[in-house]
């Protein structure tokens, strides 16, 4: 069975044109002929956060039978259209806003269709949610299955000279780890000779680099399409031109144990091998994933195509689903896909096909190093909130996802019923989303949020912002801390509750590690008791590393397309010495007494759809005052750096 792997078969509607609007790059082969990272001038492409180191310990995985050093995992997903994609995020809640990437190994960014580009670079904004947890992002080269002669041609260019230098180029001008070559044109023995040179010359430069090279088993050493689902004679000198190796999901236990023994023969790591699982033609009705994780000792890593098939879920076409039911749909299809159908990594139910990739992959994390600061933000929402004052837009930027809790959702007490933990849309003190507890409290909960691996720190302390839905009688919500080697401590939150406030807790140096951060719900009285709160913020942070930063310098409008009151703008600044957590903008009426916010990032760089003119009493400003503020890693602002936008008379 072979799947259609172009990944327009499901795509959202595409976004209103505008004018200025950056979308990520894509190519045909032949542009790639004479592109120079000299003339590229594409500054709102470029991610902004380089990738983090990641960790995993084994005892602290949410389920004891999940591994993380034997077999991984491959995410191959389609986040939008090959053209029009915006780079920087835009006014739509409903988008792919992936966020388990504690389960995931390398993010495939799947793309390519022969109208509009068949190399296609990763957004900006994935590349840069993906870093912040750790996950190394490739692009796709992608040819079709196809005989036309079109889709010849286009593979006799990808063999050009030049090819494999600018792939190169690119990643590392754009910032994102590899690529991935999806080559399913039937040609002629001698093309796919030369694809296979070029493929050598790409991984050996490539490894140059520091970047890694993905094939997918289809094209043979003749130019046939044949898929081998395995690894043999047939395909075996483009596992060699490559650094992971995708065997079609049509694979076999034997054929992979065959497939092993023969990447071993050549000295390579059989986990070099990915067995593919295709959700978009299977979805989670299969069991082959558990086949794959579950051999003894694990042979292969696993491919997972289509992951996207939790956003597809939750926005069937033709219509389109209201805000609210989409977000409730799609994380409970997320939930189910990387968790189970408990939504908790560490139970999974027996009998079911489908038992969450948790149950077999162990969770790492990223928080290796402070400063760390989470406001639970998803990277979309129905709204934006600052300082818990909420503008009622949808909106989505991947780059200001934060990282997310490690254990969705581990939550566990004495007795009764535990309480629910989630990310909650409605309510936010900075950005789209918090964590939400709820329920009846009838004994001490323990909700586990973060593994770490922070190593000991001086003047070390965490940060907390809260509030509570309601009066906060008979119990008190705790920090709790694990040292490597030793059980929680816990530490009051001392905030009001009735509406946000933070609270500071200072960590006793001891020379331990942190490996876990959790919160803590405890009775103080009779029960039951009803719990409602939401948690807007958790922040490590070391001495030195609190207060507001520098200002950002060199502010500027790098261009504007103003249509009567309305303006698209580009901006771009620099960043101060310390870096920020996020850049917050917004603009000033010509009089000073109206301030308006107009949206946050967290590169050196931004796209505003619409600036609206502003007015000082009755009558329109002859320019308009633009800020950009640096946020430090306890959400305090620096002072603003400005620019103006002048409007026609």
């Amino acid at each position: 069975m072979h799947h259609d792997r172009t990944p327009s078969a499901h795509r959202p509607p595409r976004p209103r044109a505008l004018r200025l609007q950056p979308t990520s790059p894509h190519w045909f082969p032949k542009d790639l002929h004479t592109w120079s990272p000299a003339t590229a001038n594409d500054p709102f492409n470029r991610a902004s956060v380089q990738r983090a180191e990641r960790r995993w310990r084994q005892q602290y995985a949410a389920n004891p039978t999940a591994q993380a050093c034997n077999g991984d995992l491959m995410a191959l997903s389609v986040f939008g259209h090959t053209s029009g994609h915006p780079s920087l995020g835009s006014d739509d809640v409903q988008y792919y806003a992936f966020g388990y990437w504690q389960y995931v190994g390398t993010l495939v960014y799947w793309g390519g269709a022969i109208d509009e580009g068949l190399i296609v670079a990763p957004s900006p904004a994935v590349t840069d949610a993906a870093h912040r947890n750790g996950v190394p992002v490739y692009g796709t080269v992608f040819f079709g299955n196809h005989t036309d002669p079109e889709y010849v041609k286009q593979v006799k260019d990808f063999n050009h000279p030049r090819v494999p230098e600018a792939l190169v180029q690119i990643a590392q001008y754009y910032g994102f780890d590899g690529w991935f070559v999806n080559q399913e044109t039937p040609v002629h023995r001698h093309i796919a000779g030369d694809v296979r040179d070029t493929m050598v010359q790409l991984r050996s430069r490539a490894a140059e680099a520091g970047l890694g090279i993905g094939w997918y088993d289809a094209m043979t050493a003749d130019g046939k399409v044949g898929w081998q689902h395995m690894l043999n004679d047939e395909n075996v000198r483009f596992f060699q031109a490559s650094d992971a190796f995708l065997i079609d999901s049509d694979w076999t236990v034997q054929g992979l144990k065959d497939s092993a023994a023969l990447a071993r023969s050549l000295d390579r790591d059989s986990r070099s091998l990915y067995a593919d699982y295709d959700l978009g033609g299977i979805g989670l009705s299969g069991t082959d994933v558990d086949v794959v994780f579950g051999l003894d000792p694990r042979i292969t890593s696993v491919g997972l195509y289509g992951t996207q098939w939790s956003f597809e879920q939750a926005t069937p076409p033709p219509d389109r689903p209201a805000d609210d039911v989409f977000l409730t749909d799609f994380y409970a299809n997320e939930s189910k896909l990387w968790t189970g159908p408990t939504g908790n990594p560490s139970t999974p139910v027996p009998g079911w096909e489908w038992k969450g990739l948790s149950s077999s992959l162990a969770e790492r994390t990223p928080i290796v190093a402070t400063p760390f600061t989470t406001t639970f933000n998803a990277g979309h929402g129905t709204r934006y909130a600052i300082d818990g004052a909420a503008q009622e837009n949808g909106w989505n930027h991947l780059g200001l996802q934060d990282v997310l809790p490690t254990y969705r959702w581990v939550v566990t007490t004495g007795a009764g019923k535990p309480l629910t933990a989630g990310l909650d849309f409605t309510t936010a003190w900075q950005g789209g989303s918090s964590l939400r507890i709820n329920g009846s409290l009838s004994a001490d909960n323990l909700i586990r949020l973060y593994q770490t691996d922070l190593p000991t720190g001086t003047g070390r302390q965490i940060r907390i912002a809260c509030r509570s839905s309601v009066q906060p009688n008979g119990f008190t919500l705790q920090v709790g801390v694990r040292h490597e080697g030793s059980g929680f401590t816990y530490s009051n939150v001392t905030t009001p509750f009735s509406s946000w406030g933070t609270t500071t807790v200072d960590l006793p140096a001891t020379g331990k590690p942190i490996v876990e951060i959790a919160l803590a719900v405890r009775l103080t009285g009779a029960g039951p008791r009803l719990v409602d709160l939401n948690v807007g913020m958790l922040a490590v942070l070391d001495a030195g590393q609190s207060g507001a930063p520098a200002a950002p310098t060199a502010f500027t409008v790098v261009r504007s397309d103003i249509q009567g009151n309305l303006a698209e703008v580009l901006l771009r600044w620099s960043a101060p010495a310390r870096p920020p957590y996020r850049y917050r903008l917004s603009s000033r009426s010509q009089d000073g007494t109206t301030l308006t916010y107009l949206g946050t990032t967290n590169g050196t760089g931004f796209y505003l759809p619409s600036v609206r003119r502003t007015t000082s009493g009755s009558r329109p400003d002859a320019r308009t005052t633009l800020l950009v503020q640096a946020v430090g890693h306890d959400l305090t602002a620096s002072k603003p750096a400005e620019t103006t936008l002048n409007w026609p008379a």
